[in-house]
């Protein structure tokens, strides 16, 4: 086999897999064949994804934020979970790994992953695979196909942001509330008002998957029509939705020092921008009619504007338009109930799907689902330095 036994002196070999999960790529390890200690976890991630360098061309990194990361895997010893998803976000131009949340994109690929590496009872046809992410210790579950006794990834089911259609991959978020804080609405309110540079922003911080700082597109000048290739190349409006993150993570006490934030807390909480449905066309050129989505949405990830919408924000989207007063809640059109939201991104749109209810406290009692397709790219050995 191509370099099955090939031995590079100062190299170390990392037996891995590549995935893509949604409109994510990520590396793929087990448990057993990476370091305990958290820190030379980061270091080997860093190494396979070649950062920091805004190419990340001496690594596997795909110098966007949706490409550059890791995913640890091994079996649950939870009574409720069959395996244990442990996801890395890697940064690009910095020597930073971000532990706080995880890759709901990922997450269909995790499930992929488990049925393939023979870490779950195989059952046909369709195995259910229980995932505990241990990042924000939260539980899911996702419906991979199988086939005489392999996962099935080709079919007729496409996604925004993907080009080819694969099989359909259900991913349920179960109770999705609290994820990283422990509150769905971390500040009790539904909508908090913060100043940034003198300029008030009309600001809901909801948890619920990850945690969002979810704000108003009309706060920051824009309309949701802007081209991302316009945004993401305006650095005073990257370095104000930058400002307003950390204002939200300060907030929310995951950093001390808010000029840090890009450092301390680079990846949560999210920056949502969103408003009413606006006609644009999508990265390909593809027209969006207003009539096609429910909300209009920007996410900021990792200092850029995502490409799509992460998964986890999606969800969190889906929760925070059940809850009354908050930013999205009142861009919602009249008479909607939000349990199915359409959300408008760069790349297309965007469905999910609620089950389940807002009781007091708040708190959701549910899940929320959406579909994803995912298959392993490549499998073998990585080359890192010793």
């Amino acid at each position: 086999m191509l370099g099955g036994e090939l031995q590079v002196y100062g190299l170390k070999r990392v037996e891995c897999a590549i995935y893509r999960g949604g409109t994510s790529r990520g590396v793929f390890l087990h448990a057993d064949d990476v370091p305990k200690d958290s820190e030379a976890q980061d270091q080997l991630a860093l190494a396979l994804m070649g950062s920091p360098d805004v190419r990340q061309i001496d690594g596997l990194g795909g110098a966007t934020s949706h490409t550059s990361k890791v995913v640890i895997m091994s079996r649950s010893a939870h009574q409720e979970a069959d395996v244990d998803y442990n996801f890395l976000q890697v940064a690009i131009d910095r020597s930073v790994v971000d532990h706080g949340g995880m890759c709901g994109n990922l997450l269909s690929a995790a499930g992929l992953f488990a049925v393939d590496e023979g870490l779950v009872k195989i059952q046909e046809p369709v195995t259910v695979v229980r995932i505990r992410n241990v990042n924000t210790d939260k539980f899911f579950r996702v419906h991979i196909p199988v086939n005489e006794g392999q996962s099935v990834v080709l079919g007729d089911y496409t996604i925004a942001g993907v080009a080819k259609a694969g099989a359909y991959i259900r991913n349920d978020f179960l109770d999705p509330g609290g994820s990283v804080t422990g509150k769905l609405l971390p500040t009790g309110n539904p909508c908090d008002e913060i100043e940034v540079d003198g300029t008030p922003f009309r600001i809901s911080l909801v948890d619920a998957s990850n945690p969002l700082a979810i704000a108003q597109l009309s706060d920051f000048g824009l309309n949701g029509d802007e081209p991302l290739q316009q945004l993401n190349s305006d650095s005073d409006l990257l370095t104000l939705f930058e400002n307003v993150r950390a204002e939200c993570a300060y907030h929310l006490g995951f950093v001390q020092d808010k000029g840090r934030a890009a450092v301390d807390s680079p990846a949560l909480p999210r920056l949502c921008v969103v408003g009413s449905p606006i006609e644009y066309r999508t990265l390909s050129g593809t027209p969006v009619s207003r009539s096609q989505q429910d909300l209009t949405c920007r996410l900021v990830s990792m200092q850029k504007v995502h490409q799509s919408i992460a998964v986890t924000g999606a969800v969190c989207l889906g929760t925070a338009v059940l809850i009354e007063g908050t930013v999205p809640n009142r861009l919602m059109p009249s008479g909607a109930t939000g349990e199915r939201l359409r959300i408008g991104h760069p790349s297309g749109v965007m469905e999910v799907e609620a089950a389940g209810r807002i009781e007091e406290g708040p708190q959701f009692r549910g899940y929320v689902s959406l579909g994803r397709t995912a298959r392993r790219l490549m499998d073998g050995f990585a080359y890192v330095p010793e």
